[in-house]
């Protein structure tokens, strides 16, 4: 498993500030920060357009809204 090199920076990793019970930011974090981060929609953004279009409450599975801000750039 590899660390996503955004996971000292990323909301998603350290609290439940973005809507979610600690639980589910657990598993975000297993899955995508510490599993498979380049599945994560989060990081996706950050690389193809720039840490700040990175809306608070974008969860990491939400490819298709990542999508919709990349093409809006």
């Amino acid at each position: 498993m590899t660390q996503c090199k955004y996971f000292e920076d990323c909301p998603a990793n350290c609290n439940s500030d973005i809507g979610k019970p600690m639980g589910i930011i657990e598993d975000y974090r297993r899955t995508y920060c510490k599993g498979e981060p380049s599945k994560c929609a989060r990081r996706k953004l950050i690389e193809e357009v720039d840490k700040e279009s990175l809306p608070y409450d974008l969860y990491p599975y939400q490819h298709e809204r990542a999508e919709q801000i990349i093409n809006n750039n």
